[in-house]
């Protein structure tokens, strides 16, 4: 990803200094009255002290509205205006278990492939009018046609992509379309998941426009955009190139991917691995020569890329200091293990200790603990291209501080 924060400052910010301007404005009347005085009392001064104020204020009102208009400093909807051909990403729709009736259960066979749609309609409880075509749904994984033979049903899962602004209670009641010559309806079961309303961070908005590629032929920055656009869950994202046209997509999810259940957590990174897939396919987004192959972090023990770590940190301070600064290291250690959570970030002593460092403090005892079957204290974890390293605010422990040196 782009680190834009080292970027040089652009010639269209202007340096102001206010004391500079206000002896260039006395320094101006000089030329023209050489016997003035300039005396701090003289109400000419205070004026000229006036309109040098009013000069700084203009140059720094300047100098916010043109940052409002780069990528790098942009937010909210300057940044949004941008790029309007990049949408910000919202929250993680609403996914349905539908319950599909078979006309004949004996003679079906088949599957139900990935991204099958499905239509639905909304009955308004209050009017009673019907509005076809309300919302859209579409199955995340292939299911083999396999109904019950009792009651000629069967449950898939579906993502409930577009339309359905009315409540998700309204929404179990209606029913969905399909052409089908072997289905005779499907229904809304049960809503699993509402989705959520979180819309995507600055920062993250901006990486996607930074990665939008100027074609679709395949570069690195390209499958990078169209992986990080799949959904709003995904935090980073790594292209491995394994030979000539074929390359491997690995996945980072977000953090609170890992606060999920089990069962969750697996049905997140099948639904991750299929919205990738779909947009990083030979029919979408990239070339049809490419092979591409998409893998998601795994935090299983054994198996998977991604470690999960806990802190213990004792502050050393100095004579004087007050205790409120815990506080201030707490928020500062939840603010650098996200910082460090990506591919490719190692997790160490030093390196926390840089970051979380403030005035007042004279260093840390810092305990790194890996979670996991090979558990234990380490002094470093070290990540690969595709390792990635977490830690819970729960799983962060601030020590009462020692002080080095003098008289407590």
């Amino acid at each position: 990803m782009f680190d834009i924060s080292k970027l040089p400052k652009p010639d269209l910010i202007k340096d102001y200094d206010l004391a500079k301007k206000i002896r260039e404005y006395i320094n101006k009347v000089k030329e023209k009255l050489p016997e003035w005085d300039a005396a701090n009392a003289d109400p000419i001064t205070k004026v000229l002290k006036a309109l040098a104020e009013m000069d700084v204020l203009r140059i720094q009102h300047t100098n916010e509205t043109a940052r409002r208009l780069l990528v790098a400093f942009a937010k909210g909807a300057d940044l949004d205006n941008i790029r309007p051909d990049i949408e910000r990403m919202h929250g993680s729709n609403p996914i349905a278990k539908l319950k599909i009736t078979y006309r004949n259960p004996e003679s079906v066979s088949g599957i139900i492939p990935a991204g099958t749609e499905f239509r639905g309609d909304y009955t308004d409880k209050d009017t009673n009018e019907t509005v076809i075509g309300y919302f859209k749904a579409k199955t995340y994984l292939e299911y083999e046609i396999n109904p019950d033979p009792d009651e000629n049903t069967q449950i898939i899962e579906a993502v409930i992509y577009e339309g359905g602004g009315e409540s998700v209670d309204n929404m179990k009641i209606d029913r969905l379309l399909i052409a089908s010559p072997v289905i005779e309806k499907v229904e809304i079961d049960e809503i699993e998941d509402v989705g959520t309303d979180e819309m995507e961070s600055d920062e993250r908005y901006r990486q996607r426009i930074l990665l939008a590629p100027t074609s679709n032929m395949g570069g690195r920055r390209a499958y990078q955009y169209y992986a990080m656009s799949a959904d709003l869950n995904i935090q980073e994202v790594f292209i491995e190139t394994t030979a000539p046209g074929c390359l491997t997509i690995w996945v980072l999810p977000n953090l609170k991917t890992w606060e999920l259940s089990d069962s969750a957590k697996s049905e997140r990174r099948d639904l991750l691995y299929s919205e990738v897939t779909e947009a990083c396919s030979g029919s979408n987004n990239c070339p049809c020569a490419d092979v591409v192959t998409v893998k998601i972090g795994d935090d299983r023990a054994g198996i998977g890329n991604i470690t999960r770590y806990k802190l213990t940190i004792t502050p050393h301070l100095l004579p004087g200091t007050s205790q409120d600064i815990l506080l201030d290291v707490e928020e500062k250690t939840k603010t650098t293990v996200k910082e460090l959570y990506g591919f490719g970030r190692d997790i160490s002593k030093n390196i926390i200790s840089g970051m979380c460092y403030m005035h007042g403090i004279t260093g840390f005892d810092i305990t790194i603990e890996q979670v996991g079957e090979d558990g234990g204290a380490v002094d470093y974890i070290a990540c690969g291209k595709r390792e990635a390293a977490y830690c819970f605010d729960s799983d962060i422990v601030i020590n009462q501080p020692v002080f080095d040196g003098g008289i407590d």
